[in-house]
């Protein structure tokens, strides 16, 4: 498997790029796939994405519980959750 750098994972994702969709999707499931093996929590905010898009997001998450599908009215709820979670692990850890 590969191992991955920060500037892998930004070249991949970058929407200039010529890859499609599929194969940026595909990547971004790598990244999201070799951070949580390293057992790195990650949380995802769908911000008024379409409904493919934000499968996707939900799906890099840890969990389902970390994904959160925001709109304008409920952006600063979700950032509020994530902090709320944030500071639960810090107490745990």
């Amino acid at each position: 498997m590969k191992t991955w750098d920060w500037y892998d994972w930004f070249s991949w994702l970058d929407a200039g790029s010529s890859h499609d969709t599929s194969t940026k999707d595909t990547h971004l499931d790598a990244i999201c796939t070799a951070a949580k093996d390293q057992g790195i929590t990650i949380f995802t905010v769908g911000f008024e994405t379409s409904d493919r898009s934000n499968g996707v997001m939900a799906n890099c998450a840890s969990s389902l519980a970390h994904h959160f599908d925001a709109d304008g009215t409920n952006l600063t709820e979700a950032f509020a959750a994530i902090a709320r979670e944030i500071s639960k692990l810090r107490l745990v850890n």
